[in-house]
């Protein structure tokens, strides 16, 4: 044989040699993925009865206080009040906190010219837009 027909086997057996390589890996892969427990049809009926076990802990009645004992016969027992006392409302009797003036008047000088400054207005107010082109 000469070296290019070496070639040419060499080169097609390289991805035969790496599938069967892929094939092999993924076989080991599913036997152990398949080994596990919690897949098998004995492992899914366990994993449910214990499921089921952990419901009926969690709601099963539980008793959370202890027993007490009655109080003998003798010892005087003392009723609480059915509600509390009545308190006094604390902000009834406080000043308010910003205690109000008397109005005072204003000055007499601002009041005269705010009233000149009245009378000297225009009967007719200005224009409130200036007449001209509509679109400008």
């Amino acid at each position: 044989m000469n070296g290019g027909a070496l070639t040419v086997l060499v080169v097609m057996a390289v991805p035969v040699v790496w599938i069967v390589v892929l094939l092999i890996s993924d076989a080991r892969h599913n036997r152990r993925v398949r080994a596990r427990p919690e897949r098998t049809v004995d492992g899914i009926r366990e994993r449910v009865e214990r499921e089921q076990a952990a419901a009926d802990f969690a709601s099963a009645p539980t008793e959370v206080f202890p027993a007490i004992q009655p109080a003998p016969a003798d010892e005087l027992t003392v009723e609480l009040p059915p509600v509390l006392p009545k308190r006094p409302r604390p902000y009834v009797q406080r000043p308010t906190p910003y205690p109000r003036q008397p109005n005072r008047s204003p000055d007499p000088d601002l009041v005269a010219r705010v009233l000149d400054g009245l009378r000297n207005l225009p009967d007719r107010p200005p224009p409130s837009w200036p007449s001209g082109d509509p679109d400008s």
